[in-house]
């Protein structure tokens, strides 16, 4: 998925030479968007320099262009050193290459070793069962399903089965979002029960339905280290730099933990909700 850009001299070198190679192979955007499976709307975006390809979707385009080596070698290094910086994204849309952004996500959870994520509309990611994944990515805008079921799972095992501290905390709402068939919601909550009891690392936490807020919970979000925000939206994901915005999130996630109930409390909800689930499915 491409990663909007801020300006800068590798990423204008990145999309003059990449339209220059298109036009010198005698493509339009949209025949090396389709030969590529990247799209005519990402291949307009890298060559205007909106948008940063992912490390696969540049080889593709090489490769489908025939770039000379040297030139090759170039553009990687320098696409590599632009998506190694630690600033994140300002924003990730959703349509396109979900694998890519899966990707990307990854290297960030890598570099963090504090991760926070709250949702009030679906299950997280990392601790979603691979029928669930398959739910959420088994979309018509989706054109990559199985490259993205298995980047998010390499993301849970990189993350779950390692000693960086997660927390999660999902409303009840979250929990009875019902996706797809009773049967999948039912797995789903019963492996985030067992997790919410098994794992040092991670702390599952559930704000049932009874317990008071103080303000509405409108939008799910994750934070890293408490150093980048993203924020949930209907078209992608935002990444505000704004310092100030990232700490009152910190504040927010501080206060959702208060109201959550976490370790055999999370279990019992996550267990009392499935039941529910199986009486739909009788």
């Amino acid at each position: 998925m491409p990663r909007r850009t801020q300006g800068g001299g590798a990423r204008d070198e990145l999309a003059r030479s990449l339209r220059a190679l298109r036009d010198a192979a005698g493509l339009s955007q949209t025949e090396a968007g389709e030969q590529t499976e990247t799209g005519q709307r990402a291949v307009s975006r890298f060559e205007a320099g909106l948008y940063l390809p992912a490390t696969d979707e540049l080889d593709r385009l090489l490769g489908l262009y025939k770039a000379d080596p040297e030139l090759a070698r170039r553009l990687r290094a320098g696409l590599a050193a632009r998506l190694a910086e630690p600033a994140a994204p300002r924003f990730i849309a959703r349509a396109g290459s979900v694998a890519s952004i899966q990707r990307r996500t990854r290297l960030l959870e890598a570099r963090s070793e504090v991760i926070e994520a709250f949702q009030t509309s679906a299950i997280v990611g990392l601790v979603q069962t691979q029928a669930y994944i398959r739910a959420v990515f088994d979309q018509p805008e989706v054109n990559d399903v199985e490259n993205s079921i298995a980047e998010r799972v390499a993301r849970q095992r990189q993350v779950i089965d390692s000693d960086r501290h997660v927390v999660i905390v999902h409303t009840e709402g979250a929990l009875r979002a019902h996706l797809k068939a009773p049967s999948v919601m039912i797995d789903q909550l019963t492996h985030l029960a067992k997790l919410a009891v098994a794992r040092t690392n991670l702390r599952v936490g559930v704000i049932p339905w009874w317990q008071p807020v103080s303000r509405p919970l409108m939008s799910g979000f994750r934070l890293f280290d408490r150093k980048v925000l993203a924020v949930s939206s209907e078209t992608g994901e935002l990444f505000p730099p704004d310092e100030s915005v990232i700490a009152e999130h910190g504040q927010l996630f501080d206060q959702v933990v208060d109201w959550a109930d976490f370790g055999e409390a999370a279990a019992e909800h996550c267990t009392r909700i499935a039941g529910e689930y199986g009486n739909l499915a009788c």
